[in-house]
């Protein structure tokens, strides 16, 4: 017996409308951290996270202002438990956060030296690692622009770019996050409302 489905001709119709988009792997990379850049951050490490890769220089004014407005999104996602603080309580049973913000300092070997005293100051809760010679902002940022960031789910695609930084960038941000993760949970910050 010969049984094959049938889909009928406005059902064919609308998936030609809107094909899916095949999904985009994000390459996966492996950079030195900091302080000392010697121990060793990778990507694919973070699979099951919501990771976003932040590329930024630390002469880059709206870059330093996108770091530090990431942290309202690292806060309000990572607080799972809702006591305003992110520590081994909002971890899951993997004993991993549900976000992880990797952010990538693209300057020169010889400004190496300001990136420590650039972050220091700004207490960021994340991480921050090395490109030195730019080989995995090539891959992922062929046009250099700084800030540019990645958006990139749990199964390792990304699901966003985003170039250059606007003021309320980051709401948009969390909101992208909070979808991924299927959170309807998360407290945004003040500005974040409405």
């Amino acid at each position: 017996m010969n049984r094959s489905l049938r889909l009928p001709t406005a059902v064919l119709l609308l998936m030609a409308a809107f094909p899916v988009a095949a999904a985009e792997l994000a390459p996966d990379f492996t950079l030195r951290k900091a302080p000392q850049f010697k121990d060793e951050v990778t990507l694919s490490d973070h699979r099951n996270q919501v990771v976003i890769v932040n590329f930024w220089a630390t002469w880059c004014a709206p870059c330093l202002a996108e770091m530090e407005a990431f942290k309202d999104v690292y806060s309000a996602i990572n607080d799972t438990n809702g006591d305003g603080t992110v520590d081994d309580a909002d971890k899951n049973e993997a004993g991993v956060l549900p976000l992880e913000i990797i952010s990538v300092s693209v300057d020169e070997s010889r400004d190496r030296g300001k990136i420590m005293p650039t972050i220091n100051p700004k207490q960021l809760p994340f991480t921050i690692v090395w490109d030195q010679g730019k080989k995995v902002s090539q891959v992922y940022n062929p046009n250099d622009a700084v800030p540019y960031t990645v958006i990139i789910d749990q199964e390792g695609n990304i699901a966003e770019r985003i170039e250059e930084y606007a003021q309320g960038e980051e709401c948009h941000v969390l909101d992208k996050v909070a979808t991924l993760l299927g959170r309807t949970d998360v407290t945004k910050p003040a500005h974040c409302e409405g």
